[in-house]
């Protein structure tokens, strides 16, 4: 009877021991936190890789010196063929300072999209749908849905719907100007704009 109890009162202590011994280990276990991660996959076949730090801005795979205008659309949606024009001239007058990217909110086929590229002489980066980019980024905003990040990658502005091509480069200059790098902006846009007038 004795060594019955002896034995008893052994397994408690140690099943007491054990699960204190877990309960230690668990609180031990720092879990680093998971920063969402993403892939935007390229018309020209490159990836661009966005992360979000703990500080929650977002950084586009290295891309930094460079403000970042995110364009969601689909080439059925006559609005967001309104704006693409004017997209393809801030590419061009911005590209020292400017990233673009419009990213597809619905599947399209490679053959009908290169197409529809090609016939609005599209100069920024064209990205493939992705469920995922959408729902965090657009939250599925009516289309089009703009976004400008300043350099360190915080969310400057969105619009919705069509705006025009004067107020977007307002807001691209004054978020410029914010990170110091205005004048040198506006000069090289001075500059262009003399050579087209000279070239006309």
């Amino acid at each position: 009877m004795h060594n019955l109890v002896f034995l008893l009162f052994v397994l408690i202590g140690f099943q007491a021991c054990s699960d204190n011994s877990a309960e230690s280990v668990e609180q031990n276990i720092t879990q680093a936190p998971i920063q969402p991660h993403f892939t935007m996959s390229l018309t020209d076949g490159s990836k661009i890789t966005i992360v979000q730090s703990e500080d929650g801005l977002w950084g586009f795979d290295g891309l930094s010196g460079r403000l970042k205008l995110l364009f969601f659309f689909d080439i059925t949606c006559e609005p967001c063929r309104a704006m693409l024009p004017h997209l393809v001239d801030i590419e061009t007058q911005y590209s020292n300072h400017l990233e673009v990217f419009g990213i597809l909110t619905q599947s399209t086929a490679n053959d009908t999209l290169n197409a529809f590229l090609q016939s609005y002489n599209i100069n920024f980066k064209i990205a493939y749908f992705n469920e995922e980019i959408y729902t965090i980024f657009a939250n599925h905003s009516d289309i089009p849905y703009t976004i400008l990040y300043d350099l360190s990658g915080r969310k400057v502005l969105e619009y919705h719907g069509v705006l025009p091509q004067e107020m977007l480069e307002f807001d691209i200059r004054k978020t410029l100007e914010q990170n110091g790098e205005e004048g040198e902006a506006q000069e090289e846009y001075s500059e262009k704009n003399s050579k087209t007038g000279e070239a006309e």
